[in-house]
């Protein structure tokens, strides 16, 4: 059976992290990755380090996970009155025009 997060031991801890992974990727950033390679050097030796590389990558940011958000906050653009989207449509696009105008000159 299935079972939600929150029936779960703890469940109110694991919303809060699953709810902090989400919000990262989100929003995206950088992170570091360490790569190491070993060599054999013989039986008393064992192992033994030969190369390190420590790379930062950029993560972009993830708009699933947004989604994810949203729907987990119950919110969204169904609350958000039609005045103040259809406002905020005409400005965007009044301000596309602007930059469009710019770049023709």
């Amino acid at each position: 059976m299935a079972r939600s997060i929150n029936e779960n031991t703890g469940g109110a801890a694991l919303s809060s992290k699953l709810k902090k992974a989400l919000i990262t990727r989100a929003v995206g950033g950088k992170s570091r990755e360490t790569v190491e390679e070993y060599a054999f050097c013989g039986e008393e030796s064992g192992l033994k380090l030969v190369k390190r590389k420590v790379s930062t990558k950029y993560n972009p940011p993830d708009v699933a996970a947004v989604k994810a958000l949203l729907s987990l906050d119950g919110g969204g653009l169904e609350d958000i009155p039609d005045a103040r989207l259809i406002g905020e449509r005409d400005r965007l696009i009044a301000e596309m025009q602007a930059e469009e105008e710019c770049d023709e000159e």
